[in-house]
This record gives structure tokens, C-alpha cells and sequence, in this order.
């Protein structure tokens, strides 16, 4: 008994899946870029690059409370809201998801602070070696290797 393999492989069939994936997300964009369109032009000139990911509009922010309030300003201005809890003090990053019920893409924003500063949390101490670097002249004396060992021609005569 011989089987025919169809002309389609595996691969065709993962690659028509993709596309579709893409007409999809393509279709949400249409129906939600007028609400979506003026927030990215904001972020933009913010100096924040969005971008589609799944089916989301990502928001990767870097920064301080200054640019964190910037951003949120930005979405509750365009009608979204967030459940998300709010960030807690002394925390460096913080995800928000925040939804418009006009839109069929929602807006995934993840902040990073980027105001660090170096502080002392304690005390180590650490026994390390020191090394340093000797230099001089290199004269035959210094060059020299040591002699070698002498041999014994009457093993027999060695005591152990």
C-alpha cells in the first residue's frame, strides 16, 4: 500500500496560520486606529518607540515618576483605564494593562525606572591576593635555568 503525500507540508500550513494571525491583527488596527493613532504619535514624541506584540499595543518606558505620570496621562486622555494597582514605593519597574472599551487592541505599559543610585547596603571583607608588576632587565644571570637534578648511575645504592 502506497499513500500520496499532499502537495501542502507542515511548513505551508504554519505559514498560512501566520497569515491569517497577521489579517487578524491588521483588522483590529483598522477598527481601533483612530483611538490608537494620537497615542502613538504622543509616545513617539516623548521619545518612546511602541510596538504590536500579540495582540496588544506595547509601551516599553524607561525613566522616573515624572515620565510614568506622563505616559498614564497619555492613555486616561484617550479614554483608557487601568486595573492594574498602583505602583509601590521604592519598586524600579511596574506593568500596567489598561483598556478602552471603543478599542480592540489594549495597551500593555512596562516602566522601568532608570533613576538608580549607587548606595552602601553594607560591609565585606575579603581576604585577596596582591600582586603587582616587577620589571628589570633581563641579563643572562636572570635567565638562567636551575641545574638539572644529578643521575645516579647505581640505582642499588639509594636507601629508602
Amino acid at each position: 500500500m502506497t499513500t500520496e503525500l499532499d502537495d501542502q507540508t507542515i511548513i505551508d500550513i504554519d505559514l498560512a496560520e501566520q497569515s491569517l494571525a497577521l489579517q487578524r491583527k491588521r483588522l483590529r488596527w483598522a477598527e481601533s486606529k483612530a483611538i490608537l493613532t494620537p497615542i502613538v504619535k504622543e509616545f513617539i514624541k516623548q521619545g518612546i518607540e511602541p510596538n504590536m506584540r500579540d495582540n496588544d499595543l506595547n509601551i516599553p518606558l524607561g525613566g522616573d515618576a515624572a515620565k510614568l505620570k506622563a505616559a498614564t496621562d497619555v492613555l486616561v486622555s484617550a479614554q483608557f483605564v487601568t486595573y492594574s494597582d498602583a505602583p509601590k514605593p521604592g519598586e524600579t519597574t511596574w506593568d500596567g494593562f489598561f483598556r478602552n472599551p471603543a478599542s480592540q487592541i489594549n495597551v500593555w505599559l512596562t516602566f522601568t525606572s532608570s533613576v538608580c543610585v549607587r548606595k552602601k547596603v553594607g560591609t565585606k571583607m575579603v581576604e585577596q591576593d596582591v600582586f603587582e608588576v616587577v620589571c628589570g632587565d633581563c641579563t643572562p644571570e636572570s635567565m638562567q635555568l636551575p641545574a638539572p637534578a644529578p643521575v645516579l648511575d647505581n640505582i642499588d645504592a639509594l636507601q629508602f
